[in-house]
């Protein structure tokens, strides 16, 4: 959901409620008072294996420092059998100020 298309973070100056979209992906979460970061989205999709998907996306930063982390994890939603493994992936997020 984030590619190298940039992003826009909104939130409250003195921290609360936050979103973040990437083309018509949309995190949210929250922006501490002390300016930390913290994103997700939830997705869900039906894979090959005929089992229902679940990915979680999430993005941690502090406003001011120039690159957050981001982590991609996915799991087939619980009670289901015969499911292909799931996988998780973790990259950085540039961070710039216009």
């Amino acid at each position: 959901r984030v590619t190298q298309a940039p992003g826009r973070l909104v939130y409250p100056c003195s921290g609360g409620p936050a979103t973040a979209t990437f083309g018509l992906s949309r995190f949210v979460g929250e922006v501490s008072p002390r300016g930390d970061v913290d994103l997700l989205i939830q997705t869900g999709f039906d894979f090959t294996d005929r089992c229902h998907w679940t990915t979680k996306q999430r993005i941690l930063g502090r406003l001011g420092e120039p690159a957050w982390s981001y982590e991609y994890r996915e799991e087939p939603d619980p009670g289901q059998s015969g499911c292909a493994r799931g996988c998780t992936a973790t990259a950085s997020v540039r961070v710039s100020v216009p």
